[in-house]
């Protein structure tokens, strides 16, 4: 029973049988067919140029309520995937992975920590308000 299951039975998953999906040849297959199909436990809304967002503050534990958010509210000037610039690369021949992407705040006011030089990672942001 095992054996007709493993050489016939195609996983949704992978679109092929275990068999097939434990050749050495389609292992970087079956890990681009699950990346793409893998859900995040805490998906966001997409960040694009001209949204408006406020930035968390980062302090050290304390009590009380502060809240986490900046007060200012910053357009997102411009957004970076890394040195290329491209949503997506290829890693020795293995799964599509796409880059983490780096946002570029207009600071006009110039309130935004000196350390930061402007790019913010998307769980340093809150989103306020799309552009349209």
């Amino acid at each position: 029973m095992v054996k007709d299951y493993n050489e016939n039975h195609v996983s949704r998953s992978t679109q092929m049988t275990p068999k097939e999906a434990e050749k050495k040849e389609n292992q970087a297959q079956v890990k681009e067919q699950l990346e793409s199909i893998r859900k995040t436990d805490n998906p966001q809304a997409r960040i694009a140029e001209g949204d408006k967002v406020r930035v968390i503050i980062k302090k050290k534990f304390e009590k009380g309520y502060m809240p986490d958010w900046s007060d200012e509210v910053y357009t997102v000037q411009s957004v970076s995937k890394g040195k290329d610039d491209e949503a997506f690369t290829h890693i020795s021949q293995g799964p599509i992975i796409e880059r983490q992407a780096l946002y570029q705040l207009r600071d006009p006011n110039n309130t935004l920590s000196s350390y930061k030089k402007g790019m913010f990672m998307r769980s340093e942001l809150l989103l306020v308000k799309k552009a349209r």
